[in-house]
């Protein structure tokens, strides 16, 4: 299918950080970007004006893979009681 997919979660931790009491922990600058990027992104998933997102993620085409990461087979990676 030739899809990426990219995690870009870091910003409604922040934001999270922010709304519940470590805005001290954030710069002053960065607060007030992230309070701009998060009503923005009210705008484009109004849902966020009730609920708080937990995960964002960004897709694009993309080139196949040029290496693949190495992976454990399921086995090896769970056992059974």
């Amino acid at each position: 299918l030739n899809i990426a997919f990219q995690p870009i979660s870091a910003p409604l931790f922040l934001y999270a950080q922010l709304v519940h009491g470590g805005e001290q922990n954030i710069p002053l600058k960065n607060r007030e970007q992230l309070k701009k990027m998060h009503s923005q992104l009210k705008n484009i998933f109004p849902s966020l004006k009730q609920q708080e997102g937990v995960f964002l993620f960004r897709l694009s085409e993309a080139d196949p893979p040029s290496a693949r990461s190495l992976r454990r087979s399921l086995n090896e990676m769970y056992y059974k009681l």
